[in-house]
C-alpha cells in the first residue's frame, strides 16, 4: 500500500472549487470568462473569410497603421467608417495632487492620440437602458 499524501485531499478540493466557480456555465457568459481575439486569429479569420495569406492581411493592417499615421500628422483625424475616429487632442498642463503624500504637483501639457466610438458600433454591442 502506498501512502496517502496529507497535501493529496486539500489540493482535490481547491480544484473542485476552482473548478465550480470558473467552467462556463450553459446560458452565461461573462466579459471575464471571454479570451480577447489576438493578432494572429485576426489575421487568420480575414485570410479565410477573404481568400487571402495571412501575410497578406499583415500587409495590409501595417499599411493601415501606417496610413493611420500619416493622416493623423496631417490632419489630426483618422476614420474607420462605421468603426472609430481617431483625434489628436492637445492636454493643458495642470495642478495635480500625488495620492501617496498629497502634495500639489505640476502635471505637463502633452498630446495624445483618442479613440471616439462610431454610434453604430456602440448600439451594436451596448445594451440599450
Amino acid at each position: 500500500m502506498g501512502r496517502v499524501s496529507v497535501v493529496q485531499p486539500f489540493a482535490r478540493a481547491v480544484w473542485t472549487t476552482y473548478f465550480r466557480f470558473t467552467r462556463a456555465q450553459p446560458g452565461r457568459t461573462s466579459m471575464a470568462d471571454a479570451r480577447r481575439m489576438g493578432k494572429m486569429e485576426l489575421f487568420a479569420h480575414f485570410a479565410d473569410k477573404f481568400d487571402m495569406k495571412r501575410t497578406q492581411v499583415r500587409d495590409l493592417f501595417d499599411e493601415l497603421n501606417r496610413l493611420s499615421e500619416k493622416e493623423l500628422k496631417r490632419s489630426g483625424e483618422f476614420v474607420l467608417p462605421g468603426m472609430c475616429k481617431l483625434v489628436v487632442q492637445k492636454r493643458k498642463a495642470r495642478e495635480g495632487r500625488n495620492p501617496a503624500t498629497g502634495d500639489a504637483i505640476k502635471i505637463p501639457a502633452k498630446t495624445v492620440v483618442k479613440a471616439r466610438i462610431a454610434k453604430q458600433l456602440k448600439d451594436a454591442v451596448l445594451p440599450r437602458k
